[in-house]
């Protein structure tokens, strides 16, 4: 395990070819608009003081993507500051109407492997699957297939909205972009066949937001099992959908 300090932007969204992938193991992406809410006057701070901002830590397991040999960093912890920092740079380029292919073509790269072979890894971040479909469809603007009421789109729509009134008050794009670049992380890096992800998962997890019962046993059934995608898809997912269906009607 080694530990260090580092901008999140330029380590895990910097221009090179890579994928940015969340456990399924993992809760659903669950911030709130008062969470990013405060990022986002956090920001702004950073554009008055210029000087960086911490977030935290982000703790990930680097190893490489058997299907088409890209860098992938498996997201043990962090997921919910990585999956808003990709939502801010999403409503920052479509908020930049000032005709600055500079930060409109940063953050493309970003966000996208424009040279994958692949449509799968095109979109550098993989949320889970519940979490992706959202994702997915906000990146290519397919609001057909948006959910108002996903903290996806919640998000994006509030950091928008506050990036577009940042706009007309002569905050310029660029500014926002070099900001959101000074966004530091300690990042803990694992290392395979020494680190046990679930241990340190549920360790970092004790504090803060509580994992819920249904977290913990997603968690203990899913993490060690070499099949956990198939696993997730064919059963645990169901049972999630079904489960939230009950809820509602009630």
């Amino acid at each position: 395990m080694q530990a260090s300090i580092f901008n999140a932007t330029e380590r895990f969204f910097a221009p090179f070819q890579m994928i940015l992938k969340i456990p399924v193991y993992q809760r659903n992406y669950d911030w709130n608009k008062n969470n990013v809410k405060r990022l986002l006057d956090d920001l702004h701070t950073v554009i008055k003081t210029k000087e960086h901002h911490f977030l935290g830590a982000v703790v990930y397991l680097e190893s490489t993507n058997s299907d088409i040999g890209l860098p992938e960093y498996l997201i043990i912890d962090g997921q919910q500051r990585l999956t808003t920092i990709t939502l801010m740079l999403q409503a920052l380029k479509d908020a930049t109407v000032d005709g600055d292919a500079f930060t409109t073509g940063t953050i493309e790269s970003f966000l996208i492997n424009t040279q994958s072979p692949s449509q799968e890894y095109k979109i550098k971040l993989k949320p889970i699957k519940s979490d992706n479909t959202q994702y997915s469809a906000l990146l290519k603007h397919d609001n057909s297939k948006l959910d108002e009421n996903s903290h996806i789109v919640e998000n994006y729509r509030l950091a928008k909205q506050i990036f577009d009134n940042w706009l007309r008050q002569g905050i310029a794009s660029r500014e926002i972009l070099w900001a959101i670049r000074q966004l530091q992380v300690v990042g803990i890096s694992l290392k395979e066949g020494e680190d046990d992800p679930q241990i340190i998962f549920e360790s970092i997890n004790s504090t803060g937001v509580a994992l819920t019962n249904s977290d913990l046993i997603r968690n203990f059934l899913l993490m060690s099992d070499h099949d956990q995608e198939r696993l997730f898809e064919d059963y645990w997912l169901p049972i999630e959908d079904k489960l939230r269906r009950d809820t509602e009607k009630r």
